[in-house]
C-alpha cells in the first residue's frame, strides 16, 4: 500500500514528459556522478552520521545548483538559490529558498521567494514531532509555517533529510512527490526529478511556471474526470434500478434498490482492482469480448450470467486465473441477487464504468467524495419508491442534518484527537525524553546466533517503542455518525503511517528483524469503529475501506462488527424501533473496558422543530444537556464524551452558537466545567450545503474535576469571504486571534465570544440593547391552519420567487444575514396563519 498520496500520477507525468530524454540533459554524466557520490556517502554512513549544518550548503549547492541549474552565487546580478533565508513575518530562518534574489543599491538582498526549503539530519523522520522545548512541530509542519510566513508568491515547499527529498504544493500538506536519493540514479527517477524541479521548469519570474501549469491542469483534469464519472455512476444506478423493477416484478422495491447498490458496489470494486493489478487487467473487458464472441447464444441475459461466475470466483478464489479469495461480505452468496434478470444492454452500461482509470484518475479519496453525493441520490430513489415528491434542496442531507466534511477538516480533527491521544501515550512512556542514539549505540546492535544483542540504551529504546506499538495496536476510535466514512478513512491513513514508522524504527533497532504483521487488517479490526443511522452510509463506508485495503494476496476484512447501522442517540426500541442502538450490546468488549479512546466526527445538526415529540421526550429524560431549544449536535457532544474512557480524547465539528446562547447553559457546563476542552477553533461556515457557522472543539473526558481547565480559543478571520479561503487558512494555521482561557468549577455561566479581545464576563450583553426573538417557521407537519401535510412541506407551497399578491412578503433567511450587510435573493412567502409558526407581524414591522 502506498503510504502517501502523490501530487501527480505516473500516467499523467508519463504523458507530459513523453518527449523528455534524460540522456539529452546537459552534463548528464557529471550530474549523475554527484548523485552517486552522495549515495556512497549514505552507504558509508557518512551522511547518516553528519550534523545538518555540516551538509546543508553542500546538499543545496550540489542538488539544486549543479544538478537542477539554480544560480547560487550571491555575487551574480540575479541568483535563484539562497541559503538561510530570513522570513518577513517573524524573522525566523529557513534553511534555503528558491526564487529570484538580487541586491539593491545599498547592498540589501531583495527576495522574491517561490519555494521554501527545510532540512534535517539524515536520522530525522520528516513526519515525527521534533524533541524541542516549546516546539513539537514536525519538519514538514515547520516548512509549511515558513511558507505561510513568506506568503505572496511562494507556491511550493521542499523538505529533506539528505536521503529523501519531498516536494509539496504549499496549499496541500496531504500530497507530495518523493525522491529517494538512494535510487535517484535510475533513469525514471532522475527524469521525474529534473522534469518537475529543474530551475526553468519550477520558476518563472512572471506568470505561471511549467510546474505551476502542470499542477493547475492536473487539478482541473481531476475535477473534470470526477464529475464525468459521478454522472455515469449515478445514471447507471438509475437505469439499473428501473430495469430491475421492470424485469423482476413481485420483489419489494426497497429490497430491489438495495440489490442495485450491491451490484454497483461489486462492479466498482472489480474496476478498481483491475487497474491496480489486484485482479487480472481488463477482467470486465475480456469477459464482455468473450460473451460477444459466442454468436450462437441468443440469450439476452448472458452477460450477467458470466459476471455472476466472476463474482463467485472473487468470493471463493480462482487460482487458475490469478483471482484471490476475497470474501469479506461484499461478494458473499446472495440467492436473490443471483436470481435477478438483467438484460445485456443494461448490464453492459453498468460494467462500462471500467473504462475509467481507477489507478491514476479516480483514487480512493476522489471516490470518497463521489460516495458522499450518492447518499442523497439513493434517498431520491427511495422517495420515488414511496411515492413522495423529493425536494433536492431539502433531501436527506437537510432532513437528517448531514453535511459532508472537507478533507482539510477531517485531517485536522484526526490529527488533534488521535494524534493528541497518542502524543499523551508517548509522553507517559517516556518516548519524548529518550536520549538521542549515537553511532556507537547503533553499532552495538547485533544478531548473535539469531539472538539480538544491544547495549542498555538501545534496549530502553526497544522497550519503549514496543510498549507504544501496543498502545497503537489497541486504540479504539469511533465516529458515531460516520456518514460515508470520511473520518474513518482519515484515521486509517493516520494509523497506517504511524504503524509503518514504528515498525521501521523497531526493525532498525533489531538489526533489520521485521515482525510479520498484517497492518491493514489490524487497523480495520482493532482500531476503527463507526455507526450511522442510514444503512446506505454504512455500506458506503465499508466499500471505501475495502477499496483502500484491497490486496491481491489477502481476503477482505469483515467489517460487520466494526461499522454498524443504528440510532446513536437512542437505545430504546419502543422509541426508535429497529434502529435503536444499545452501545453495551453492540460493542460489549469496548464498553466493558470503559469505552472508546477517541471519538471524532461531524454529528448531524437537526434543530428542535425537526425532532418529533417522542424523540424530544426521550432526549429530555436521558440527556442531562437537553434543553428547550435542543439540537441533535449537542446531544451527540454529550453522547460522544460519555462513550469515552476516562481521559479519552474527542474532536468534533459543530455549530458555534451554543457557546453564548441562553438555552445551552447545561451543555457549556458539561463540556467546559465537568470535562476538559483543550481547544476551540472557530471556522465559520465551511459547508457548501449549510448556512451555519461552525467550530472545531477538541477535549477529553475528565470526571476528576481539577481546579482549573486551560482552553485555547482560536478563530479564523471573520472577513474571509469564501469557504476555500477558510479551508486554506485552517491548513496554514492562520488564526485571526489566539488566546488562553481558564475555566473553574464556578464558571457555570461562562459565555465565549470570538473576538480579538475575549470578554468572558462583560458589563453589558446584547440583550441590554436588542430584543431577541425566534423568527417565523414556515413549515412543520401537522401545524398551521389548515394543518400542513408532508407533501405541502416538501413542495414549499407558500414560497415564491415573485410577489403573487399582497399576501406575499419578502423573506430573509439566516444565509442572507452577513457580517456587514443583508442580501436578498428575491424570495417571497405567503404570510398568515397557514404557516407553522407565523409570529406576531409587529415583530417584523419595527424600523
Amino acid at each position: 500500500m502506498q503510504i502517501h498520496d502523490r501530487i501527480f500520477s505516473d500516467k499523467y507525468l508519463e504523458t507530459k514528459a513523453a518527449g523528455v530524454d534524460v540522456l539529452q540533459v546537459k552534463d548528464i554524466e557529471k550530474k549523475l556522478e554527484i548523485v552517486k557520490d552522495w549515495q556512497a556517502g549514505i552507504s558509508s554512513k557518512r551522511i547518516l552520521n553528519a550534523k545538518e549544518e555540516e551538509l546543508q550548503s553542500a546538499f543545496l549547492y550540489r542538488f539544486f545548483g549543479d544538478i537542477l541549474g539554480y544560480v547560487y552565487a550571491k555575487g551574480a546580478k540575479l541568483w535563484h538559490l539562497d541559503v538561510e533565508q530570513k522570513t518577513l513575518a517573524d524573522s525566523s530562518r529557513m534553511d534555503g529558498a528558491l526564487g529570484f534574489f538580487s541586491l539593491d543599491e545599498n547592498g540589501k538582498t531583495l527576495s522574491d521567494i517561490r519555494v521554501v526549503m527545510e532540512l534535517k539530519n539524515a536520522r530525522s523522520d520528516l513526519d515525527k514531532p521534533q524533541n524541542r522545548k516549546n516546539d513539537r512541530r514536525t519538519p514538514v509542519q515547520q516548512a509549511f509555517d515558513y511558507a505561510h510566513s513568506v506568503g505572496g508568491t511562494c507556491k511550493w515547499v521542499i523538505v529533506s533529510n539528505f536521503v529523501e527529498i519531498r516536494f509539496y504544493c504549499q496549499n496541500d500538506r496531504s500530497r507530495y512527490e518523493s525522491f529517494d536519493i538512494r535510487s535517484l540514479d535510475k533513469t525514471d527517477a532522475f527524469r521525474r526529478f529534473v522534469f518537475l524541479l529543474q530551475k526553468d521548469r519550477l520558476l518563472s519570474q512572471s506568470g505561471e511556471s511549467y510546474t505551476d501549469k502542470l499542477y493547475r491542469e492536473r487539478q482541473e483534469q481531476e475535477e473534470k474526470i470526477s464529475k464525468a464519472f459521478y454522472n455515469d455512476y449515478k445514471d447507471a444506478r438509475i437505469k439499473l434500478f428501473h430495469h430491475l423493477r421492470e424485469q423482476n416484478p413481485g420483489i419489494d422495491e426497497f429490497i430491489m434498490l438495495n440489490k442495485t447498490q450491491k451490484i454497483l458496489d461489486r462492479v466498482l470494486f472489480v474496476c478498481f482492482c483491475e487497474d491496480l493489478n489486484i485482479l487480472p487487467p481488463y477482467t470486465f473487458r475480456n469477459l464482455l469480448k468473450s460473451v460477444k464472441a459466442d454468436k450462437f447464444n441468443r440469450d439476452e441475459t448472458k452477460i450477467y450470467a458470466r459476471v455472476r461466475g466472476l463474482f463467485d470466483a472473487i468470493n471463493s478464489g480462482y487460482p487458475e486465473e490469478n483471482i484471490n479469495r476475497f470474501n469479506g461480505g461484499l461478494f458473499a452468496a446472495d440467492e436473490l441477487l443471483d436470481k435477478l434478470l438483467i438484460k445485456d444492454d443494461v448490464f453492459e452500461q453498468v460494467i462500462g464504468l471500467e473504462r475509467y482509470d481507477f489507478a491514476s484518475d479516480l483514487n480512493v479519496n476522489i471516490l470518497g467524495h463521489i460516495f458522499e453525493q450518492s447518499v442523497s441520490d439513493i434517498e431520491e430513489l427511495k422517495a420515488e419508491i414511496a411515492g413522495h415528491p423529493f425536494d433536492k434542496k431539502n433531501g436527506k442531507r437537510k432532513k437528517d442534518g448531514i453535511y459532508y466534511t472537507p478533507e482539510y477538516i477531517t485531517r485536522y480533527i484526526v490529527e488533534q484527537a488521535v494524534g493528541g491521544w497518542l502524543e499523551n501515550q508517548k509522553a507517559a512512556l517516556g518516548l519524548n525524553s529518550l536520549p538521542e542514539l549515537s553511532e556507537e549505540d547503533y553499532q552495538s546492535i547485533k544478531l548473535v546466533k539469531k539472538r539480538l544483542k544491544t547495549n542498555e540504551k538501545v534496549g530502553i529504546y526497544i522497550q519503549a517503542y514496543e510498549a507504544y506499538r501496543e498502545k497503537l495496536r489497541n486504540i479504539k476510535v469511533l465516529d458515531p455518525a460516520c456518514g460515508s466514512g470520511a473520518f474513518l478513512n482519515q484515521a486509517f491513513d493516520f494509523f497506517y503511517k504511524e504503524g509503518q514508522k514504528v515498525n521501521q524504527i523497531l526493525a532498525k533497532l533489531k538489526a533489520g528483524q521485521h515482525e510479520v504483521v498484517d497492518l491493514d487488517k489490524d487497523i480495520l479490526i482493532n482500531n476503527i469503529f463507526g455507526v450511522d443511522l442510514n444503512i446506505e452510509s454504512v455500506e458506503i463506508t465499508k466499500l471505501s475501506l475495502w477499496l483502500k485495503t484491497a490486496n491481491q494476496s489477502k481476503e477482505l476484512t469483515t467489517l460487520d462488527n466494526n461499522i454498524k447501522s443504528g440510532n446513536s442517540l437512542i437505545d430504546d426500541p419502543a422509541v426508535a424501533g429497529e434502529k435503536a442502538f444499545d452501545w453495551t450490546k453492540e460493542f460489549p468488549e469496548i464498553m466493558a473496558q470503559g469505552g472508546f479512546d477517541v471519538v471524532v466526527g461531524n454529528p448531524p445538526y437537526v434543530p428542535s422543530h425537526s425532532i418529533s415529540d417522542t424523540y424530544k421526550r426521550f432526549y429530555n429524560e436521558n440527556y442531562e444537556t437537553a434543553e428547550y431549544q435542543m439540537n441533535t449536535f449537542s446531544l451527540f457532544i454529550e453522547r460522544s464524551i460519555k462513550l469515552l474512557r476516562e481521559r479519552g480524547f474527542y474532536s468534533l465539528i459543530v455549530p458555534n452558537y451554543w457557546l453564548s446562547t441562553r438555552y445551552d447553559e447545561k451543555l457549556r457546563k458539561f463540556v467546559f466545567i465537568r470535562n476538559h476542552v483543550f481547544e476551540v477553533l472557530n471556522v465559520f461556515n465551511i459547508f457548501e450545503e449549510a448556512s451555519v457557522d461552525t467550530l472545531i472543539i477538541t477535549g477529553k473526558k475528565n470526571n476528576i474535576l481539577d481546579s482549573l481547565h486551560k482552553t485555547c480559543i482560536k478563530s479564523l478571520n471573520p472577513d474571509i469571504k469564501t469557504i476555500q479561503e477558510r479551508l486554506s487558512s485552517i491548513h496554514k494555521k492562520e488564526w485571526f486571534f489566539e488566546d488562553i482561557v481558564y475555566f473553574d468549577t464556578e464558571g457555570i455561566n461562562t459565555k465565549i465570544s470570538f473576538d480579538k479581545n475575549i470578554n468572558l464576563k462583560g458589563k453589558y450583553c446584547l440583550a441590554d440593547f436588542f430584543k431577541f426573538k425566534q423568527g417565523m417557521k414556515p413549515y412543520e407537519e401537522g401545524k398551521g391552519e389548515p394543518p400542513q401535510t408532508r407533501e405541502m412541506m416538501i413542495n414549499r407551497i407558500y414560497h415564491a420567487t415573485s410577489k403573487k399578491d399582497n399576501s406575499y412578503l419578502p423573506l430573509l433567511g439566516a444565509k442572507n444575514i452577513k457580517r456587514y450587510s443583508v442580501t436578498w435573493e428575491n424570495d417571497w412567502i405567503k404570510y398568515g396563519e397557514h404557516l407553522a409558526e407565523s409570529r406576531p407581524f409587529e415583530l417584523f414591522s419595527i424600523k
